[in-house]
């Protein structure tokens, strides 16, 4: 616990030492916040250099470390990075501060299904067979990863 307390308090521009997909937060321009999760938030963002808009989860390291999460933050990191599917948003990049981790993914513009249920308050049974489509696509390619995930956002 120690070791993974003091990397998680260092102030590296990535937190890993072997991802090559590191980024600072000064290539952004950081915008409204989208969303507030158990362990941080979402907040809209541009790139300087493409105009491209992004989402960056910003995770408080303290939390992180005082619920004994460490391990399973840079687990996350590692199976974003090796996404590969059209229905699984994209992790961009990754980079921190000395209080929090941040996860640049690419920006998923139409809202998520929860979003969806709300505004329509009813779906087409022509899009719950779409959607359950597209889940069980998903889920087939975690197995074939051999992943197995317990919190799945709609």
């Amino acid at each position: 616990m120690v070791e993974a307390s003091s990397s998680m308090t260092s102030n590296q521009s990535s937190t890993s030492a072997n991802s090559s997909r590191s980024t600072s937060l000064e290539n952004y321009n950081l915008g409204q916040v989208l969303g507030q999760g158990a362990y941080g938030k979402v907040i809209l963002s541009t790139e300087k250099a493409s105009g491209k808009t992004v989402a960056i989860k910003e995770v408080n390291k303290e939390q992180i470390v005082q619920l004994g999460k460490q391990r399973h933050i840079f687990r996350e990191k590692e199976l974003l990075f090796e996404m590969d599917h059209p229905f699984i948003i994209k992790l961009l990049g990754t980079t921190q501060d000395e209080t929090n981790l941040y996860f640049v993914f690419e920006n998923c513009a139409n809202s998520d299904l929860t979003g969806l249920i709300t505004e329509r308050r009813k779906l087409d049974l022509n899009v719950v067979r779409l959607l359950s489509a597209q889940l069980v696509d998903v889920l087939g390619y975690l197995q074939t990863k051999q992943i197995m995930h317990r919190d799945l956002k709609p």
